[in-house]
């Protein structure tokens, strides 16, 4: 007989990160480790007299996330900006600027988050003239997904004041 678990979840739609048996409806845990992950008859041979059973609901399970680069913070932040995360052409982001401006006239600069790479017209790299061509007049500023990257339009880098560079000491 296998040991008693700790906590028995029945009853949840578990995402099991397995390729082989995507899903499950049970999960039986002793400690900080699982024990089984499966059907709600088959986790019944886990439960002994101090198990919490809880109710999934039906709900989703997945396994925890331990991730030690967490933006929590940034991804608050531009919960207001532009998102960009459904933007697959250019023409998306074309749009997605346009009715951002629209929606927010008071706002002076236009920002946002989770472009992704190459989709300047055509999947070409975007550029400034890029951001000219949708929307001129206002200063634009958009994040790639990653964070490691962001593109200005010519009115974002003049208001900035670094339209011609500026001076970039060592380090």
């Amino acid at each position: 007989m296998p040991p008693s678990a700790d906590l028995i979840i029945t009853g949840a739609k578990v995402f099991t990160a397995d390729k082989n048996n995507p899903t499950a409806n049970a999960v039986a845990v002793k400690g900080d480790r699982i024990l089984f992950v499966g059907s709600n008859d088959g986790v019944k041979a886990w439960c002994g007299p101090a198990t919490r059973i809880v109710d999934g609901g039906n709900c989703t399970l997945m396994p925890g996330f331990i991730d030690c680069h967490f933006h929590l913070l940034m991804g608050s932040l531009t919960l207001d900006k532009i998102h960009y995360e459904n933007c697959f052409m250019y023409e998306d982001v074309t749009q997605a600027i346009q009715a951002f401006a629209v929606e927010n006239p008071a706002e002076p600069w236009l920002t946002g988050f989770g472009l992704r790479y190459n989709l300047g017209p055509g999947n070409t790299p975007l550029t400034r003239q890029n951001l000219d061509a949708i929307l001129p007049g206002r200063p634009v500023v958009i994040t790639a997904y990653d964070g490691h990257t962001t593109w200005t339009n010519t009115p974002a880098l003049r208001t900035a004041g670094i339209f011609h560079g500026g001076e970039c000491p060592p380090n």
